[in-house]
C-alpha cells in the first residue's frame, strides 16, 4: 500500500535524524531491489543477526507477506525486541481481534507460493511461524500512528511517549 510505504519512509527518516543512524542501518522490509514483499528468500532473514530492534508498522497486509513474517520470526528467534506501531486510518488496518487467530492459521491462509517462500526464507513451516508470532505480536502494546495526520504528528506522538 502506498500510504504504508510512505509512512515507513517517514519513520525511517525520523529514526535516522533522531537516533543518529545511517539510512543503511534502517531497513524497510519492502526495500529489496524492486522485489515484491512476498518474494522471500533465505538471505532476507540474515539481516536480523545485526538488528538491535525491529519496528513493526502493523497493517493487515503484513499477515500475508512472507518476507515480513520471516523477518519477524527471525527477530523473535534471535530475541530482538519488536516494537509495534499501529497504523491508524489506513486501508487494510490491523485487526487486533483477529490477528492472533490469523497468525495461528497461517498454514491455511497463505497461498502456496507465499507458504513456500516463507518456509524457504526462515526454514520453518507456516504453521510453526504463525504459532510463534501469535504468541508475540498480538500481546505487544502498540503505539497508534495516524497516517492521515499532520506531517509533524509522528514527531509530536513520539515526543509525548518519551517525555
Amino acid at each position: 500500500d502506498d500510504q504504508i510505504q510512505k509512512q515507513a519512509a517517514e519513520v525511517k527518516d525520523w529514526l535516522c535524524r533522531r537516533a543518529d543512524l545511517q539510512p543503511a542501518q534502517v531497513v524497510v522490509a519492502s526495500d529489496a531491489s524492486g522485489r515484491k514483499v512476498d518474494d522471500a528468500q533465505a538471505g532476507d532473514v540474515d539481516i536480523i543477526d545485526d538488528v538491535d530492534t525491529v519496528v513493526l508498522l502493523q497493517s493487515k497486509d503484513l499477515l500475508s507477506q512472507p518476507r515480513c513474517l520471516a523477518r519477524l520470526y527471525a527477530a523473535n528467534t534471535n530475541r530482538a525486541p519488536i516494537v509495534t506501531v499501529h497504523l491508524a486510518g489506513v486501508a487494510g488496518e490491523w485487526n487486533f481481534e483477529t490477528a492472533k487467530s490469523d497468525l495461528q492459521n497461517l498454514d491455511n491462509t497463505l497461498a502456496q507460493a507465499q507458504a513456500s517462500a516463507l518456509t524457504a526464507a526462515c526454514g520453518a513451516a507456516p504453521a510453526a511461524v504463525g504459532r510463534v508470532l501469535s504468541q508475540v505480536i498480538p500481546n505487544v502494546i502498540s503505539k497508534p500512528l495516524e497516517i492521515g495526520g499532520a506531517p509533524t504528528q509522528f514527531e509530536v506522538s513520539t515526543a509525548r511517549s518519551s517525555g
